[in-house]
């Protein structure tokens, strides 16, 4: 089964740009935070998001080059956010008004049944391996839901993995009732 993906110890521009580029509406979002390090933080917040799919808890080790990138984008000479707040309330108001301003939130009991009953009757069928059906799910719940770019990722944490296991590869019968 797949890991959560982790930063890379270095990247080259093009993956900066493509990966860590904050975005006009992201850049508005960041500017509204009071202080360098809330700017710095909520940023990388925001890219480590949309580039990992989550918030690693404890936060992870960004490498320098990232950190650096991005409080350029803030007009900053260095990266200031060696002084956040990477837990307790400051970290949550940051996490909320991400959701807010991504549109994703959490999958409900009836996303993850209908997924399941993807999962069984249709995905299982197309995908031959758990990591292809852990794709396809993520491709399914994001279309089915309209999902914003982050659902999949949540639902690692919800027993998709497990179910992809169980559906995928060699467990493909399961999904058949075999």
């Amino acid at each position: 089964m797949k890991a959560y993906p982790q930063f890379r110890s270095s990247y080259s521009h093009e993956e900066m740009v493509e990966h860590f580029l904050l975005t006009p509406v992201e850049l508005q979002l960041v500017l509204t935070c009071r202080g360098d390090a809330n700017r710095c933080g909520m940023a990388l917040l925001l890219k480590t998001i949309s580039h990992l799919g989550y918030v690693p808890d404890p936060m992870p080790q960004i490498p320098e080059e990232v950190r650096a990138f991005v409080a350029a984008q803030l007009g900053l000479l260095w990266d200031s956010s060696e002084s956040y707040s990477w837990r307790g309330s400051t970290l949550d108001y940051h996490l909320a008004q991400i959701r807010q301003h991504s549109g994703w939130r959490f999958p409900t009991a009836q996303d993850k049944e209908e997924l399941e009953n993807w999962l069984r009757n249709q995905g299982a069928k197309e995908a031959h391996t758990a990591d292809a059906l852990f794709d396809s799910a993520c491709v399914e719940g994001d279309r089915e839901r309209d999902a914003g770019p982050f659902q999949c990722h949540s639902l690692r944490t919800d027993g998709v993995l497990s179910l992809c296991a169980r559906y995928g590869g060699d467990g493909r019968h399961h999904a058949h009732g075999d």
